[in-house]
């Protein structure tokens, strides 16, 4: 009888088990269903703004464009620096400044904030996020093997480069087969962790490779649309026989032909362009503009360069070789020269370049005291490093972002506190701020150890003491004698 009545349990708890199962599947097959519902439905509001947005768009092509007059480029400024540096005298030694008096600054800038965009109703929905394809069109990036699903069909043809030309093609390229193309672009954007400007050049290599020599007006337009559908702020004009694209600025970017409209600098994708350029001026919603800072590493294929040993000459043994990738150096190369130092200060170096500088470094500075750590890695760079100008070395003003002067021979006043600047962060944890004198730029680190006196300044009742990676062979808070009555202007990092 109680094997029967356990016999007879077990089967119902069987069959429950078995219809709470069929229930969970249904119900997981319910949400699914709902899910690609509301996918679709989403799906439909976008192409349903999309395809408003691009017909308005189409529409105001045709209008007249405005003539506006370029004007040349702004060369990169002059600042002539000592062809070398000064030499400390023994540590100690030589010092006029009083221990611990505090520095007046002429000036205090902080870091630029985005340029803000006025907002505008549009569905809060996203293209479906998918895998960049490594299959159909391929072309090179900076070493790094790309492919869109570009085919024959999107190719088109622009009868003439004026107003109504124009319109037509963008009434082509506004065709769904083309959605593709622009949430590929922004997959690989994604994956390959790529800054605005990086986009931008991605966007330029992928059509200009795609249309070929002979088809540079289409390559333009197509660069346009697909950065116009990636949300970026970017105009399209016209000069003589040529179309053009242009960034839109705030900042001052040098060597590249401009125009100001409404509080901007509409600088020219192409540098040799000048005379009047006629511009079609139509805003997109929520448009955002190129960020010309860096907010994380880029992600090239890795190309070794040749190895390079750097020796701190105080310390010997604090010796480190070094190899970069030059995938990134090329891309540096590239980036446009403006007035804003914060671009290469705040740019973290590469994971590649920290795995081989760093181990040795930190291994220097264990169980050092603060003071000695900040002395060790002070002259490390004030030593290992030949100093430079730019002049000398590039012919221009060239500021070098941590992993360019790991790779070029030489660097600057520059160059140095924006290394040293990293290292302290970095390895020490510690607030820095950039200090600016006429010709020169230093540091000033907040130390946390409050036995530590001498030059420095109050920032939001913080002490920042002079560091100078400039001046060989001195010590934390010593302050370049020919800068020793002269008030730096402070460029926060923050």
């Amino acid at each position: 009888m109680k094997r029967i009545t356990f016999i007879t349990g077990l089967f119902i708890l069987c069959i429950c088990q078995t219809t709470s199962a069929q229930t969970f599947d249904d119900y997981k097959k319910q949400i699914s269903q709902k899910f690609e519902q509301h996918k679709t439905e989403q799906r439909k509001k976008y192409n349903a703004y999309r395809d408003s947005l691009n017909k308005a768009f189409a529409e105001y092509m045709r209008k007249p464009w405005v003539k506006h007059t370029v004007k040349p480029a702004i060369p990169v400024p002059s600042k002539p620096k000592p062809t070398t540096p000064p030499v400390a005298e023994l540590p100690g030694k030589g010092l006029n400044i009083p221990k611990g008096k505090e520095l007046k600054p002429s000036g205090i800038a902080n870091v630029p904030n985005n340029i803000p965009t006025p907002e505008v109703k549009r569905p809060d929905v996203k293209p479906i996020n998918i895998k960049p394809t490594d299959s159909g069109f391929k072309f090179n990036y900076y070493g790094t093997n790309c492919a869109l699903s570009l085919k024959d069909s999107h190719r088109f043809s622009l009868k003439g480069i004026y107003e109504n030309h124009v319109a037509d093609a963008w009434e082509v390229l506004s065709k769904p087969h083309y959605d593709i193309i622009i949430e590929e672009c922004l997959a690989w954007k994604n994956k390959l962790n790529m800054c605005d400007w990086g986009y931008v050049t991605f966007i330029k290599n992928a059509c200009n490779t795609f249309f070929g020599p002979t088809k540079c007006n289409e390559s333009k337009l197509m660069q346009m649309f697909l950065l116009t559908h990636s949300g970026y702020m970017v105009r399209m004009g016209r000069i003589d026989q040529q179309l053009v694209i242009l960034l839109p600025s705030e900042e001052s970017i040098f060597q590249y032909p401009y125009f100001p409209v409404d509080g901007y600098k509409y600088y020219m994708y192409d540098k040799d362009c000048s005379g009047s350029c006629y511009l079609l001026e139509y805003k997109i919603p929520r448009e955002k503009n190129v960020n010309f800072h860096l907010t994380g590493e880029q992600e090239f294929a890795y190309a070794p360069t040749p190895k390079r040993t750097f020796t701190s000459e105080r310390y010997p043994n604090v010796s480190v070789t070094v190899e970069e990738n030059k995938n990134l150096i090329d891309f540096f190369s590239t980036y446009p020269l403006g007035n804003t130092k914060t671009v290469y200060a705040k740019c973290a170096m590469s994971a590649d370049a920290k795995e081989q500088l760093y181990p040795a470094l930190r291994n220097a500075i264990a169980g050092k005291s603060e003071a000695e750590a900040a002395n060790i890695l002070l002259n490390f760079v004030q030593t290992a490093f030949q100093y430079k100008t730019d002049g000398e070395q590039f012919g221009i003003e060239k500021p070098m972002f941590t992993d360019e002067m790991l790779y070029y021979p030489y660097c600057d006043c520059e160059d140095r506190s924006f290394l040293y600047s990293t290292l302290m962060h970095d390895l020490m944890g510690l607030d820095v701020v950039l200090l600016e004198y006429p010709r020169h730029l230093a540091t000033a680190v907040a130390f946390k150890d409050e036995t530590i006196t001498g030059p420095h300044y109050v920032i939001n009742g913080k002490k920042y003491f002079v560091c100078d990676p400039t001046y060989i062979g001195a010590e934390i808070c010593r302050v370049m004698p020919m800068y020793e009555n002269t008030n730096a202007k402070i460029i926060k990092l923050k």
